[in-house]
């Protein structure tokens, strides 16, 4: 072999390598390049906490809207109302039947307290859970959706408790105020009985008294009389 094909070789060797190291460095660039956008996704990913807090927000919304009597709750025919909206928007088609035999359902899973109503955490639970909405959020997004809206529920349930108790609370101070006016009245009645007793005593006394001074009278009148009239002789 001349000198002219060793060159010609090893010039297509160090080509190959140089190639491939190029490949290689390119390929560890895009790995890296790769960890970084990875890393950024997870910081501004579906799971942060301005989503789940605008996730939520959007729940709350639709719940609102749903609720047509501003109750707080969802009866059957709004619940109803809502899939029906829901599923048109989802493009699927649904007939009133079906649509009322789901609703039903969800009554029977998130109704324990047989209220014929459901709560926004229920709502909640019902869009995440149901893959027929297609709430396209990944499941520990779905968690963080429910836990911070049941959280919110609990939350508004103990200020509503809390609410409750310094109504009974008030109340109960009430009745005790109008129960001591009661026992306050109760024991000037006591005084006003015992007093009108004592008096009623003393002028049946005064009477009796009276009463015997009259007869006293009488008999003194009746004496003098019989003393004063003339006797038949003296006629």
């Amino acid at each position: 072999m001349c000198i002219r094909d060793r060159l010609c070789l090893a010039w297509a060797w160090w080509r190959a390598q140089w190639k491939a190291g190029i490949a290689l460095d390119a390929r560890k660039h895009e790995a890296a390049a790769e960890r970084v956008r990875e890393a950024a996704n997870m910081r501004h990913s579906d799971d942060s906490k301005a989503r789940i807090t605008e996730l939520c927000a959007s729940l709350a919304a639709s719940f609102r809207f749903y609720d047509a009597d501003g109750s707080g709750a969802l009866d059957k025919q709004e619940l109803c109302c809502a899939f029906r909206k829901l599923y048109e928007a989802e493009g699927i088609s649904r007939s009133a039947k079906k649509v009322m035999q789901e609703v039903d359902e969800q009554f029977d899973l998130y109704d324990h307290d047989s209220s014929n109503s459901l709560s926004l955490a229920d709502f909640a639970s019902i869009w995440c859970t149901n893959p027929a909405f297609k709430f396209k959020q990944p499941p520990s997004v779905r968690l963080k959706v429910l836990a911070q809206i049941a959280a919110a529920d609990l939350q508004q349930s103990d200020t509503k408790i809390q609410c409750e108790l310094h109504r009974l609370r008030r109340q109960q101070n009430e009745y005790e105020a109008t129960m001591a006016e009661l026992r306050a009245d109760e024991q000037l009645l006591a005084v006003s009985e015992a007093e009108l007793k004592h008096e009623l005593r003393t002028r049946n006394q005064d009477l009796a008294a009276a009463q015997v001074e009259l007869l006293e009278l009488m008999r003194g009148a009746r004496a003098c009389l019989l003393y004063t009239s003339p006797s038949p002789r003296d006629s």
